[in-house]
């Protein structure tokens, strides 16, 4: 009986140390770490005076996305077999509520020199206290990974505030764009 507990205890002690933890801690030093923040902040963040699109990744708007970095911390990070690096911050945004955090999740692909690639943003969340963005946003990330959607969850108000029916994230763009909005400007 003790050699069955014994064997069980340490097969259960390898499975869990298997299992795929998405802690940054297990991929990034605390350099790569602070600097990919700062790049996923340009990618995500309004724009600094002065930039657009294009001129967004020069050294004199870095300082700008630097300060906000207070703003921002970088909760879960994975890299999956076909290089897909997927991520998830939780950002403190503006609110008159308790509730001031909201997760943010995408995934790139890197080129040879390391330049970050195919970017794009899955899923914002609602405004929510710190725990339950947390919560929610790993669930809608591991689902995402899992199964390569969040459908499940898309019409979930609770869960998933974008993408939704009239709002999506356009990768050419780089922006979430409401649809029929964008159709509307483009006809006149």
């Amino acid at each position: 009986m003790l050699k069955k507990s014994i064997i069980f205890i340490l097969l259960t002690s390898v499975f869990l140390s298997c299992k795929k933890s998405y802690d940054p801690e297990n991929l990034l030093t605390a350099r790569q770490k602070d600097s990919l923040l700062t790049t996923l902040i340009i990618q995500m963040d309004k724009l600094q005076a002065g930039a657009n699109m294009e001129t967004r990744f020069e050294e004199k708007f870095r300082e700008g996305y630097e300060q906000r970095k207070k703003l921002f911390s970088l909760d879960q990070y994975y890299i999956d077999k076909d290089g897909f690096h997927y991520f998830m911050v939780i950002r403190r945004v503006p609110s008159l509520y308790e509730a001031n955090k909201r997760a943010e999740a995408g995934r790139f692909r890197k080129d040879a020199n390391g330049k970050i690639t195919d970017f794009e943003e899955i899923f914002l969340t609602p405004i929510l206290s710190d725990e339950e963005a947390h919560d929610k946003g790993v669930t809608l990330l591991h689902e995402y990974i899992s199964t390569g959607n969040i459908e499940k969850y898309k019409n979930d108000i609770t869960y998933v505030e974008f993408p939704n029916l009239t709002w999506t994230y356009n990768k050419k763009k780089q922006a979430w764009i409401n649809a029929g909005l964008d159709s509307l400007l483009r006809k006149n």
